[in-house]
């Protein structure tokens, strides 16, 4: 009986076995870039949270959102020295910031590639991983949105095939993780994912691995985070970020709501795709994907206990979606292989495949998660004028309160008060009995605080410039509860009056204090 091959990856490749490799990432790359590109207008208003605290920083008054406040509003400390340097050498930190997400997005492909299946396994199995992400719409929205992710999902995916590789030899990579602890100072969740990859394959390599072995992978990752957890501890006063207190909570109402999230996230990536996820399993590298297998159930869990998120084509799916995309790779080279798929069989057998690519790629161009991306973007294109106007016409010493405090207050150079707590110590430590029911992030809000603070200006329902002169009432659109609840507020009524302002794309109101 003829003895079946055995799919392992290549440790001497010549280099014509690289040429598969090396073509599949080109072709990957070159069709993120131009599924990117279609996006790039678009910035989330978060990621101006960050270059707030990059540009405070820069100006020697901390890592604050305010001078002379220290709350940790943001969840990137990475990403905000990132955009610290971007400002220090003089680049705008948004091109800074897609620049430097976009090169992340192709070392994942490179990843994809570097630790799934290798010659002599079918080019079609080679590329599914790669051609999965460079596809997906959360990938190409989010090469340009301007947060953190792309770094991390690349940061841990490195960290944790590079740990699993050592596994393999008997010793966890060093290198790996310095990568899981560069992931780690990247967002929070990096620390779980470097314990849950250190557990996971601890158990997979048991019988390979002797304890002293971890050592020096131990040692790595906890002298690059301790320090800065240390630090970040004692700066801000708290262990976890002032934005986790703001957007989560511990209801069964947030669970649900999570589990929707992740159930809205496969619809629009696919169930199909956790088919070969699950027949990936039968790779003969069992072990190093059982961990990655583990590792995508786990972050699913995770996604679904934070609740989900508030950004448009589902930004919390990247971290699984990249160890999807290297299941997938592997899933498909077992099936070709125990199928013997070859020649006309194997044509005929890639159909559905290049059918499950094109409708992974949809809700890029039609449905809700576009139409999200377009109004966010028309949406900060509003809140960049209008911070540039309250910049111009504000006086030394005023303030301002609005909702969201992104673009705004970034523009505006005023002292800021958050009112959706993300920024604010008051508001995102306060307990709100219906946590979880809402949307993400905008469950928050002290109106009575807000108010006894005076700011100078207050914004609310301002999501877009009116092209025409229209009373104030309905040029406001109170979208959230701390909204509605403002503008009813006696005091609010009694100390603010309603005033309109011209910007190159239209008028919007905003609400002045007067002293009676």
């Amino acid at each position: 009986m003829a003895r079946r091959r055995v799919l392992q990856p290549s440790t001497t490749a010549a280099p014509a076995g690289l040429a598969a490799p090396v073509a599949v990432v080109a072709v990957a790359s070159l069709l993120l870039i131009a599924f990117a590109s279609r996006f790039s207008d678009f910035v989330t208003d978060d990621a101006f949270i960050t270059f707030r605290y990059a540009h405070n920083l820069l100006n020697g008054h901390g890592m604050v959102f305010n001078p002379g406040e220290r709350v940790e509003g943001y969840t990137n400390f990475l990403w905000v020295l990132c955009s610290s340097v971007a400002l220090f050498v003089g680049i705008d930190p948004e091109t800074a910031a897609r620049a430097l997400s976009l090169l992340a997005w192709l070392a994942l492909l490179v990843a994809v590639v570097r630790f799934g299946p290798r010659p002599p396994a079918s080019m079609v199995a080679i590329a599914a991983g790669p051609l999965l992400l460079a596809l997906h719409p959360a990938v190409s929205v989010w090469a340009m949105g301007g947060l953190e992710e792309p770094l991390f999902v690349c940061l841990m995916l490195w960290g944790i095939c590079l740990t699993l590789k050592g596994a393999e030899d008997g010793r966890p990579a060093v290198a790996g993780a310095a990568l899981l602890a560069g992931a780690a100072l990247t967002r929070p969740e990096g620390a779980g994912v470097a314990a849950m990859t250190a557990l996971a394959t601890a158990c997979a390599y048991r019988r390979q691995i002797r304890y002293a072995a971890w050592l020096p992978w131990a040692a790595m990752f906890l002298a690059l985070f301790v320090p800065y957890f240390i630090w970040r501890w004692s700066y801000y006063g708290y262990p976890v970020p002032n934005s986790f207190y703001a957007k989560v909570g511990s209801t069964g109402a947030q669970v649900l709501r999570g589990l929707r999230y992740v159930h809205e996230s496969l619809w629009v990536t696919g169930y199909w795709w956790l088919v070969p996820a699950a027949l990936a399993l039968t790779a003969a590298r069992r072990r190093f994907v059982a961990v990655i297998v583990a590792l995508f159930v786990w972050w699913l869990l995770v996604v679904a206990v934070l609740g989900g998120d508030n950004q448009p084509m589902y930004r919390f799916f990247l971290p699984p979606l990249a160890l999807l995309g290297l299941l997938v790779s592997w899933g498909v080279a077992c099936s070709i292989e125990r199928l013997s798929l070859r020649g006309p069989r194997l044509a005929v057998a890639v159909v559905p495949l290049l059918a499950a690519f094109a409708y992974t790629t949809l809700p890029g161009f039609r449905g809700p998660q576009l139409a999200f991306v377009r109004q966010h973007r028309m949406e900060v294109d509003a809140w960049r004028q209008i911070g540039r106007w309250f910049h111009d016409n504000s006086r030394a010493g005023e303030s301002i309160a609005v909702l969201p405090a992104g673009a705004i207050p970034y523009f505006a150079e005023l002292p800021a008060i958050d009112m959706l707590g993300l920024n604010d110590l008051h508001i995102g430590h306060r307990q709100m009995p219906d946590m979880g029911s809402g949307p993400v992030g905008h469950e928050k809000y002290d109106v009575d605080y807000v108010l006894q603070r005076a700011p100078s200006y207050i914004l609310v329902g301002v999501y877009g410039l009116s092209p025409d002169p229209l009373p104030a009432n309905r040029m406001i659109t109170p979208y959230y509860a701390a909204e509605r609840l403002l503008l009813q507020h006696p005091q609010f009524l009694a100390h603010y009056r309603a005033a309109v302002a011209s910007v190159p794309g239209g008028r919007f109101v905003y609400f002045v204090r007067v002293v009676p």
